[in-house]
């Protein structure tokens, strides 16, 4: 996918595993320490938010305003709940929801807050398979009760969220980590985390590699 374009690309990420890879194939210095640990080099901006929809929420607002970013990018691990073996695929999001929002009751559409919409669409990258993210702050297990086969987060919807209301596009990558049926502890999680991490260093390292060593950077 190509970044050439935007004059300053924000990264947000919950989990510092989940940029180790990219920390490690930059020489990225870290600018700040809080709120939130930015890491920077040239014209990319890298945040660490820590989980869920608030922090990611902040995070990534904060990347917009104070580092002027046209673009963010958010990746990481998640979960799957269809029954098909995912692991470790990557997919580029092209509708998120915000699954834990219901204002029926009130007369609008399931998912959606008053006077907005049920989802948000996405910029993708038209290599990757696209999928439907569903965000909310629960790590979801066989009895959550959320839609079939579609991916689950505790970020995504919040990143495209901030990003709409500030105008700025947004793309988000996400590696499946663990089928959702399987969730009675976290034990899937712990052991095929790497596997999933593995499964989008390769594409999200060159991504920016090649965003950093376009013309517009020099």
């Amino acid at each position: 996918m190509d970044l050439k374009n935007y004059k300053r690309v924000g990264v947000a990420i919950a989990m510092a595993s989940e940029s180790e890879s990219l920390l490690a194939s930059q020489p990225f210095k870290l600018i700040e320490k809080t709120p939130f640990e930015i890491y920077n080099l040239k014209d990319l901006y890298i945040v660490s938010s820590g989980y869920g929809t608030l922090n990611a929420a902040l995070a990534t607002q904060y990347l917009i305003e104070k580092y002027s970013c046209d673009c963010i990018v958010n990746f990481g691990v998640c979960g799957y709940t269809g029954k098909k073996n995912l692991h470790g695929g990557l997919f580029s999001v092209d509708k998120a929801y915000k699954r834990d929002v219901d204002c029926c009751l009130l007369g609008y559409e399931k998912y959606a807050l008053p006077h907005d919409t049920a989802f948000i669409s996405l910029k993708t990258d038209i290599v990757l398979p696209q999928c439907t993210l569903f965000t909310s702050d629960e790590f979801v297990g066989p009895d959550s009760k959320v839609e079939s086969d579609v991916l689950v987060d505790m970020e995504g919807y919040a990143v495209a969220f901030a990003c709409r209301r500030h105008g700025v596009d947004c793309y988000l990558f996400k590696s499946v980590c663990d089928s959702t049926e399987e969730n009675t502890d976290r034990q899937q999680y712990d052991d095929k985390l790497d596997g999933a991490l593995m499964g989008m260093d390769e594409y999200i390292n060159k991504m920016f590699a090649d965003y950093l060593d376009s013309s517009a950077k020099v």
